[in-house]
Protein backbone atom coordinates (compact mmCIF):
# COMPACT_ATOMS: atom_id res chain seq x y z
CA UNK A 1 0.00 0.00 0.00
CA UNK A 2 1.32 3.24 -1.06
CA UNK A 3 0.09 5.54 1.94
CA UNK A 4 1.01 8.66 -0.13
CA UNK A 5 -1.97 7.60 -3.16
CA UNK A 6 -4.53 6.81 -0.64
CA UNK A 7 -8.00 8.78 -1.81
CA UNK A 8 -11.63 8.21 -0.96
CA UNK A 9 -13.28 6.25 -3.53
CA UNK A 10 -16.88 6.06 -2.62
CA UNK A 11 -18.49 7.41 1.13
CA UNK A 12 -21.95 4.90 2.40
CA UNK A 13 -24.22 6.31 4.64
CA UNK A 14 -24.51 3.64 7.91
CA UNK A 15 -27.74 5.45 9.34
CA UNK A 16 -26.14 5.26 12.83
CA UNK A 17 -22.55 5.12 14.91
CA UNK A 18 -20.16 2.65 12.99
CA UNK A 19 -18.52 0.38 15.25
CA UNK A 20 -16.83 -1.91 13.34
CA UNK A 21 -15.88 -2.56 9.52
CA UNK A 22 -14.45 -5.76 7.74
CA UNK A 23 -13.77 -6.99 4.21
CA UNK A 24 -14.72 -10.49 3.35
CA UNK A 25 -12.16 -12.88 1.79
CA UNK A 26 -12.71 -12.29 -1.88
CA UNK A 27 -13.12 -8.12 -1.18
CA UNK A 28 -16.34 -7.93 -2.84
CA UNK A 29 -18.74 -7.26 0.41
CA UNK A 30 -18.30 -4.78 3.65
CA UNK A 31 -19.37 -6.02 6.68
CA UNK A 32 -20.78 -2.79 8.58
CA UNK A 33 -21.72 -3.03 12.40
CA UNK A 34 -23.85 0.04 13.26
CA UNK A 35 -26.46 1.37 15.65
CA UNK A 36 -29.24 3.26 14.19
CA UNK A 37 -31.09 5.62 16.01
CA UNK A 38 -29.78 4.09 19.30
CA UNK A 39 -31.29 0.43 18.94
CA UNK A 40 -29.39 -2.70 19.30
CA UNK A 41 -26.38 -2.63 16.64
CA UNK A 42 -26.91 -4.47 13.73
CA UNK A 43 -24.35 -5.56 10.73
CA UNK A 44 -25.10 -4.66 7.08
CA UNK A 45 -23.79 -6.82 4.54
CA UNK A 46 -22.89 -4.23 1.32
CA UNK A 47 -21.39 -4.82 -2.07
CA UNK A 48 -18.24 -2.55 -2.40
CA UNK A 49 -19.14 -1.86 -6.12
CA UNK A 50 -22.44 -1.20 -6.39
CA UNK A 51 -23.02 0.03 -2.36
CA UNK A 52 -26.27 -2.37 -2.62
CA UNK A 53 -27.15 -3.72 1.33
CA UNK A 54 -26.95 -7.80 0.23
CA UNK A 55 -28.77 -8.57 3.92
CA UNK A 56 -28.82 -7.05 7.54
CA UNK A 57 -27.98 -8.63 11.02
CA UNK A 58 -28.61 -8.24 14.17
CA UNK A 59 -25.23 -7.96 16.00
CA UNK A 60 -21.25 -7.90 14.81
CA UNK A 61 -20.64 -10.28 11.88
CA UNK A 62 -17.29 -11.57 13.21
CA UNK A 63 -16.09 -14.15 10.18
CA UNK A 64 -16.47 -14.67 6.94
CA UNK A 65 -16.33 -18.34 5.32
CA UNK A 66 -13.38 -18.31 2.86
CA UNK A 67 -15.57 -18.57 -0.31
CA UNK A 68 -17.36 -14.88 0.55
CA UNK A 69 -20.86 -16.66 0.45
CA UNK A 70 -21.33 -17.03 4.25
CA UNK A 71 -20.80 -15.18 7.53
CA UNK A 72 -20.14 -16.34 11.32
CA UNK A 73 -22.11 -14.40 14.15
CA UNK A 74 -22.27 -14.89 17.84
CA UNK A 75 -26.00 -14.44 18.61
CA UNK A 76 -28.72 -15.99 21.49
CA UNK A 77 -28.44 -13.63 24.41
CA UNK A 78 -27.62 -10.39 22.83
CA UNK A 79 -25.31 -7.90 24.39
CA UNK A 80 -26.15 -9.40 28.12
CA UNK A 81 -23.88 -8.97 30.94
CA UNK A 82 -23.68 -12.46 33.03
CA UNK A 83 -22.65 -12.20 36.39
CA UNK A 84 -19.41 -10.41 36.19
CA UNK A 85 -18.14 -11.55 32.81
CA UNK A 86 -19.67 -9.67 29.80
CA UNK A 87 -20.96 -12.44 27.43
CA UNK A 88 -22.19 -11.63 23.74
CA UNK A 89 -24.10 -14.80 23.13
CA UNK A 90 -24.64 -18.33 23.57
CA UNK A 91 -24.42 -19.40 20.22
CA UNK A 92 -22.61 -19.16 16.66
CA UNK A 93 -24.89 -19.07 13.50
CA UNK A 94 -24.03 -18.98 10.28
CA UNK A 95 -26.42 -17.27 7.05
CA UNK A 96 -26.11 -17.07 3.52
CA UNK A 97 -24.79 -13.63 2.61
CA UNK A 98 -27.76 -13.49 -0.60
CA UNK A 99 -30.24 -14.73 1.50
CA UNK A 100 -29.69 -13.90 4.67
CA UNK A 101 -30.81 -17.79 5.68
CA UNK A 102 -29.05 -19.42 8.71
CA UNK A 103 -27.33 -22.48 7.33
CA UNK A 104 -26.06 -23.66 10.54
CA UNK A 105 -25.80 -22.99 14.16
CA UNK A 106 -22.87 -23.92 16.87
CA UNK A 107 -24.02 -24.29 20.33
CA UNK A 108 -21.40 -24.06 23.38
CA UNK A 109 -21.31 -27.77 23.97
CA UNK A 110 -18.94 -26.85 27.36
CA UNK A 111 -20.59 -24.39 29.06
CA UNK A 112 -23.43 -23.20 26.63
CA UNK A 113 -23.95 -19.60 28.50
CA UNK A 114 -21.48 -17.43 27.07
CA UNK A 115 -19.66 -16.63 23.65
CA UNK A 116 -17.41 -13.77 23.86
CA UNK A 117 -15.70 -13.80 19.96
CA UNK A 118 -15.07 -16.25 17.38
CA UNK A 119 -12.26 -16.60 14.74
CA UNK A 120 -12.25 -19.05 11.99
CA UNK A 121 -8.91 -20.88 10.95
CA UNK A 122 -6.77 -19.62 8.12
CA UNK A 123 -8.19 -22.77 6.18
CA UNK A 124 -11.66 -22.70 7.34
CA UNK A 125 -11.85 -25.80 8.98
CA UNK A 126 -11.88 -24.53 12.38
CA UNK A 127 -13.81 -22.36 14.66
CA UNK A 128 -12.39 -20.74 17.96
CA UNK A 129 -15.15 -19.51 20.46
CA UNK A 130 -13.59 -17.43 22.86
CA UNK A 131 -15.73 -18.60 26.02
CA UNK A 132 -15.22 -20.12 29.30
CA UNK A 133 -13.49 -21.78 28.92
CA UNK A 134 -12.15 -21.64 25.32
CA UNK A 135 -12.93 -24.13 22.35
CA UNK A 136 -11.78 -25.01 18.86
CA UNK A 137 -14.64 -26.89 17.09
CA UNK A 138 -14.75 -28.50 13.27
CA UNK A 139 -16.54 -25.77 11.38
CA UNK A 140 -18.32 -28.85 9.43
CA UNK A 141 -19.86 -31.21 12.16
CA UNK A 142 -19.59 -28.63 15.36
CA UNK A 143 -17.44 -31.41 16.96
CA UNK A 144 -15.49 -29.98 20.22
CA UNK A 145 -11.67 -30.50 18.66
CA UNK A 146 -10.27 -28.80 22.18
CA UNK A 147 -11.51 -27.62 25.32
CA UNK A 148 -8.46 -25.07 26.21
CA UNK A 149 -7.71 -24.76 30.34
CA UNK A 150 -8.45 -21.27 29.85
CA UNK A 151 -10.88 -18.96 29.05
CA UNK A 152 -11.05 -16.32 26.26
CA UNK A 153 -12.75 -13.20 25.49
CA UNK A 154 -10.93 -12.62 22.65
CA UNK A 155 -9.48 -14.71 19.80
CA UNK A 156 -7.77 -15.15 16.53
CA UNK A 157 -5.30 -16.95 14.86
CA UNK A 158 -1.68 -16.19 13.21
CA UNK A 159 -2.17 -15.92 9.08
CA UNK A 160 -0.31 -19.30 8.81
CA UNK A 161 -3.16 -20.76 11.29
CA UNK A 162 -0.34 -21.84 13.27
CA UNK A 163 -0.57 -20.12 16.36
CA UNK A 164 -4.05 -18.37 18.55
CA UNK A 165 -4.11 -15.36 20.64
CA UNK A 166 -6.40 -15.24 23.37
CA UNK A 167 -7.21 -12.30 25.53
CA UNK A 168 -9.24 -12.38 28.97
CA UNK A 169 -11.17 -9.23 30.68
CA UNK A 170 -8.35 -9.35 33.47
CA UNK A 171 -5.74 -7.92 31.13
CA UNK A 172 -4.17 -11.65 30.34
CA UNK A 173 -3.15 -12.16 26.57
CA UNK A 174 -1.63 -15.27 26.09
CA UNK A 175 -0.23 -17.19 22.32
CA UNK A 176 -1.00 -21.33 22.13
CA UNK A 177 0.65 -23.41 19.21
CA UNK A 178 -1.98 -24.67 17.27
Amino acid sequence: VDVTRISIIRTFDANGDVGHVAFDPTGKFLSVFYWPDGRDGQTDLRDVETDRTLASFKGVVDAFSLDGKSVMRVSGLGMAPMGITFCRGDKVEVSAIESGQILKTFHDTVRKDCINGIEVSPDGKMLFLGAEPAKVLDVESGKLLLALRDSARVVAFDPMGTRLATGRSDGVVRLWDA
